[in-house]
Formats: structure tokens, sequence, C-alpha cells
């Protein structure tokens, strides 16, 4: 099932996801992300643990929902999804601390879902 939107195609409603990566990789918080996410930006960063820069946490959420909603439309993600983790990469140095992140990342998605 594609979450993105129901009356939209897919791929436009994905490409409007995707038109909120940043040249850096990050994704900026906009109405695609939350409406995806179904909450505001306050309610998504409350989910952040402690000290995890905003970017890093936003870039996390929108990437894991493309990948767990969007397995048909990979070639439209794959190279975004990429340049967005290696955003995080650079922005989570310390391992432990970016695995935690992307597991929480997951499971507030799940929710979603």
């Amino acid at each position: 099932m594609s979450g993105l939107t129901s009356g939209d195609s897919s791929s436009s409603s994905l490409m409007a996801l995707i038109g909120l990566q940043r040249a850096s990789g990050a994704f900026a918080w906009g109405d695609p992300l939350e409406m995806v996410l179904k909450m505001k930006k306050e309610e998504a960063l409350a989910r952040k643990l402690e000290g995890m820069p905003e970017e890093a946490w936003l870039t996390a959420l929108a990437v894991t929902y493309v990948e767990a909603t969007e397995e048909h439309e990979e070639d439209l993600w794959s190279l975004v999804v990429e340049k967005a983790r290696r955003f995080v990469e650079r922005n989570v140095t310390e391992e432990g601390e970016r695995k935690r992140m992307w597991e929480e990342a997951k499971k507030t998605v799940e929710e979603i879902k």
C-alpha cells in the first residue's frame, strides 16, 4: 500500500516528498511530510531522542517512511535515500546514537502505517 495519498498518484506524491530534500541531503519539514507522518512538526520533534539534531531526525523519518511504504517506486527514490543517509552519517557521527535514531524512526513510522 502506498501511504502518500489515496487521491493522487503515488509517483507525484512521492515526488512532492522528495522535493523537501535539500542539497545537503537533509529533509526539511513541509506539508508532504506532515501528511504522511500524520502529525505536526512539534509532535514529530517530541519523538526525537535528546541531543539528536533536528534535521537528522526529520531526515530519518522521511527516509524510513519512504523505504517502508514505497518499495515499488525504488527507482525514483534510491539515490535520494542514499544521499539522505550520508547526511545522517555526517551529522550523527556516533554509530550507537545513529542506530538508536533509526530504530526510533522505524517505530514512529510503524505506528502511523
